[in-house]
């Protein structure tokens, strides 16, 4: 793995993350979606002042690494056997 493939992890993990906690927040993120992966925080209040929207690198695209994280980890659990 190399430095592009864990700033798009950090990316997706935020961007589930809020999905998960905050959904109201994603409509403030800019669109295309390309952000700071290390101004990542969870404190909306942050965003602007450490740099969340201030990318450094080029944009690309999120919606692989975002779709792979959503098939491992939003399946349905079994029930347990009694």
């Amino acid at each position: 793995m190399n430095w592009e493939n864990l700033e798009e992890l950090a990316q997706a993990i935020f961007l589930l993350a809020l999905e998960d906690t905050m959904p109201e927040k994603l409509a403030l993120l800019p669109r295309p979606i390309w952000l700071n992966a290390w101004a990542i925080s969870l404190d909306p209040n942050k965003w602007e002042e450490e740099g969340l929207f201030d990318p450094k690198t080029k944009p690309r695209d999120l919606q692989p690494i975002i779709n792979a994280l959503h098939s491992k980890f939003t399946k349905k659990l079994e029930p347990r056997a009694a």
